[in-house]
């Protein structure tokens, strides 16, 4: 604190007790910044490597107001997981994690625990125009018809009554 006192106010201040200040504070420095880049590094690693071992993955985001269903124990059996009723997020707390009203209390649950919630459409209005149905290719007649036309196709009676109805 004294040669912090000293450098500041100009006072008594040797060369080398200020050589050595300006050095440790440059050496402070430099840590600091090898510090950050280490960081980014082991942050673009990470998200490299993520994409190399799950490729089809996506990362899931909310925004706060979305509904969530919760992946929560059953009451009955502790063991067993269940989506719970549509909850209300409140606000992310990390890329992760965020903060969800479950009711009485609100939780920070990750991502994988929260399935986004699609409300369904309790009426759909459809506009359907009954009319008479139109035929589509030949007619029985025209049927009956072609098979009398070969000499050697006979058609019995049963067959042309089950044609015709």
């Amino acid at each position: 604190m004294s040669v912090m006192r000293e450098i500041f106010c100009g006072t008594n201040l040797s060369a080398d007790t200020a050589h050595d200040y300006y050095h440790v504070l440059d050496l402070h420095n430099r840590i600091k910044f090898s510090c950050q880049l280490a960081q980014e590094s082991a942050q673009e690693y990470a998200s490299a490597s993520r994409n190399r071992q799950e490729p089809k993955s996506k990362l899931k985001t909310f925004s706060p107001g979305d509904e969530v269903l919760v992946l929560l124990p059953k009451s009955s059996n502790k063991l067993i997981l269940q989506l719970q009723v549509p909850y209300k997020v409140i606000r992310k707390h990390t890329s992760v994690v965020y903060l969800v009203d479950l009711g009485s209390r609100s939780s920070l649950l990750h991502v994988n625990l929260l399935r986004r919630y699609i409300q369904r459409v309790s009426s759909v209005e459809c506009n359907i125009s009954l009319t008479a149905p139109q035929q589509c290719g030949p007619s029985k007649d025209d049927v009956v018809n072609a098979f009398a036309s070969y000499p050697s196709e006979k058609l019995r009676p049963v067959r042309i009554q089950q044609i015709r109805p």
